[in-house]
């Protein structure tokens, strides 16, 4: 005896379960699961491969004021502009809340394009029923190798914060360069406002006597999340911000401050490198 049963029933349900298993209800996106999914699929031959992390700036205020609904319809829009950013090797997915992430192909320059493409295409204003609101997206930014999609998505995360430290509205590339971290995540300005530059004198001594013959002054950046960063390395940070002038006249005034209260009187010197050789001797002290 035969007996034939119909399993297309059974079938569609399983794929539909699997489908919601890995899509986020709301914007109708691949979700977190579907995301590391795809990331460990990733083999040494797949080609080069970037994470982008990114979270609305202001999106809080938009639920405080209009109402959580209005939040929802202005997320199914983020995820919209999301996807008409895409190529066809890309993945957009939903995170959770307002934090979204980006899995491009390519390494890091286009990589930081597609970052820069987020900010601007995210930045404009969003028209939702009768009102209009801004929002902003800052975006991390770190490279996928294969198998490592917790390291890639954790270090993309810390890129974040440091956009976020930045000011918003902007993208920063996960490094473990110390003067790179410094630059991106940190503003020298507000370091010199904040009091986080300190003065470091240095004994320099008489080759005759052995005495001293007086101090050298360099600045050094008590950093919050670097600890202490040398002279060469806030140089150079400050070199790539433009802050070079701000901090030389930081230097002067306050070695001469400084050395204005010692008890005895001794020759005080300080030094100002020339661009370039900043960078060049930071590269030296690492």
């Amino acid at each position: 005896m035969l007996h034939l049963r119909d399993v297309t029933t059974r079938r569609r349900r399983e794929r539909e379960l699997e489908r919601m298993a890995f899509t986020d209800h709301l914007t109708r996106l691949p979700n977190r699961a579907m995301l590391f999914q795809e990331m460990a699929r990733l083999s040494t031959d797949a080609g080069d491969r970037c994470l982008l992390v990114l979270d609305l700036d202001g999106f809080k205020a938009v639920n405080d004021t209009a109402g959580h609904e209005t939040g929802d319809l202005l997320l199914v829009e983020v995820a919209r502009r999301l996807n008409s950013l895409l190529r066809a090797d890309d993945l957009v997915a939903r995170l959770g809340g307002d934090e979204f992430a980006v899995l491009v192909a390519g390494a890091e320059d286009p990589a930081a394009e597609a970052a820069q493409r987020v900010v601007d295409v995210l930045g404009h204003p969003y028209r939702i029923g009768e009102r209009t609101f801004v929002v902003g997206a800052s975006v991390g930014v770190s490279p996928v190798h294969p198998g490592g999609g917790q390291l890639a998505f954790r270090e993309a995360d810390t890129a974040l914060r440091a956009a976020k430290q930045a000011g918003k509205g902007c993208w920063r590339v996960h490094s473990t360069d110390r003067i790179a971290q410094a630059a991106a995540g940190s503003d020298v300005a507000a370091a010199l406002a904040a009091g986080d530059v300190r003065l470091r004198f240095d004994v320099v001594a008489d080759g005759g006597t052995g005495g001293i013959a007086g101090l050298h002054a360099s600045p050094v950046w008590v950093h919050a999340d670097l600890g202490t960063l040398p002279a060469p390395e806030l140089w150079a940070a400050a070199e790539r911000q433009g802050q070079t002038a701000a901090l030389q006249q930081w230097l002067l005034n306050r070695t001469c401050t400084d050395a204005a209260a010692l008890d005895r009187e001794l020759r005080v010197a300080s030094t100002c490198p020339p661009a370039g050789a900043r960078r060049r001797a930071a590269r030296r002290g690492r």
